[in-house]
């Protein structure tokens, strides 16, 4: 079967369309209360670094830098599942996270 013929590719009517304006409101305006409305309660965040609920990544952004900023970038939706890519303003590794050395 061709990508141009597989379901999996065609356009969803359903796909949800996550924005970075989302992101903002966690990463770049601190806003937790005004962030629970985007993230659900079961939440699931895939990273090694960060705890795996919607929790450990609001903690995650408590402990960042005053002035770290993130910038995203393009942002795949379908059906349930998302991909998200960025990058923030400020180094993640250096003498701000030296237990990362």
């Amino acid at each position: 079967m061709s990508r141009k013929q597989s379901p999996s590719c065609a356009p969803s009517k359903t796909r949800t369309r996550p924005s970075s304006a989302k992101l903002s409101t966690l990463f770049n305006k601190r806003d937790e209360a005004a962030a629970e409305r985007f993230w659900s309660p079961d939440y699931i965040q895939h990273s090694a670094r960060i705890a795996p609920s919607r929790e450990g990544r609001f903690d995650l952004v408590k402990s960042l830098p005053a002035g770290l900023k993130h910038e995203g970038e393009p942002i795949m939706a379908e059906g349930d599942m998302a991909m998200v890519r960025g990058r923030f303003s400020l180094p993640m590794y250096g003498d701000d996270f030296p237990e990362e050395r």
